[in-house]
């Protein structure tokens, strides 16, 4: 675990350091454990688009966890999480048409 993640969960018992690896770029959040998947998904949305990292209206974001795992959006990011696992999820896009 990285040194970093363990002073940022010293700081900040009640959050969860997160990490958004998106086509090369790393997004970093401190997120609070009770915030569901669904809000996360929107604040990463707008960093991307803020950021000019991909064109909101052409493509669907998906977002994966620990390589493949799809989680569900009602989920808390404590539950999506779960123990002691760093919070790193994987974002893709694809191209949307119509």
């Amino acid at each position: 675990m990285d040194k970093s993640i363990l002073r940022i969960r010293k700081k900040f018992p009640n959050k969860l350091p997160c990490v958004v690896e998106f086509e090369g770029n790393r997004l970093k959040f401190i997120v609070p454990k009770d915030l569901s998947v669904s809000e996360l998904m929107v604040h990463v949305r707008n960093q991307i688009e803020a950021k000019k990292l991909c064109d909101k209206s052409r493509s669907s974001a998906f977002f994966l966890m620990r390589g493949a795992t799809m989680m569900q959006g009602t989920m808390t990011m404590q539950e999506a999480v779960g123990g002691d696992h760093d919070a790193v999820l994987t974002c893709s896009r694809e191209n949307v048409f119509g």
